[in-house]
């Protein structure tokens, strides 16, 4: 049976102290979901803090795209 993917596309709004706690919320709420896959996807200016966190966990990481305009939710 196929698990079902949970998966979070931060947007480029937070610090890194706010995405170091974000994920280490994360990683400690879903610590027992073993039915589920989880994908969390923060923007690039926090990709190396949230995947130092997320080593000792079941938690992948992803990246966001770019795309050519100046604003707008286009990731």
């Amino acid at each position: 049976m196929r698990k079902f993917l949970i998966a979070a596309n931060w947007k480029m709004n937070m610090y890194r102290q706010e995405a170091f706690e974000l994920i280490r919320g994360i990683v400690e709420q879903t610590r027992l979901f073993s039915s589920v896959d989880i994908m969390v996807a923060p923007p690039f200016t926090v990709l190396e803090t949230v995947n130092g966190e997320i080593q000792n966990s079941h938690i992948r990481l992803g990246a966001q795209d770019v795309f050519f305009e100046e604003s707008g939710a286009y990731t």
